[in-house]
């Protein structure tokens, strides 16, 4: 005997609209305009990481011609650590369109207070 199947109408799904906003934080003014090498980077980035105590783990965006239009902090960590995942990563770089990223965190010591920034041009 054959199985009767009968037409069923897919039962109507709610689909949620969203809408991701970009919110600009204050900032500080940088010595460099192009950020061509990673000293340049570092100077930029140095005022993000004053006075911190823990370890932190930012983003810079920039366009095409390496100008920076953005930094998001991704993590702020503990004293020597600081968890990342790419997507936390890519996402600032996603949402302000773009050409290249700068990745950079501090080095922090609390018994001696020394921070050091490095950063990566990509």
């Amino acid at each position: 005997m054959a199985k009767q199947f009968v037409n069923r109408l897919p039962v109507p799904q709610f689909i949620p609209r969203y809408r991701i906003t970009l919110v600009a934080e204050g900032g500080h003014t940088a010595p460099y305009g192009v950020l061509r090498d990673s000293t340049a980077a570092a100077e930029a980035l140095r005022p993000c990481f004053a006075g911190l105590d823990r370890e932190q783990f930012l983003v810079c965006c920039l366009d095409a011609k390496n100008v920076s239009i953005g930094v998001n902090i991704v993590s702020i960590g503990s004293l020597t650590l600081s968890i990342v995942h790419v997507r936390e990563v890519f996402k600032p770089a996603i949402l302000l369109n773009a050409a290249a990223i700068i990745a950079a965190h501090n080095l922090c010591g609390a018994p001696h207070k020394l921070c050091y920034v490095t950063s990566r041009v990509m």
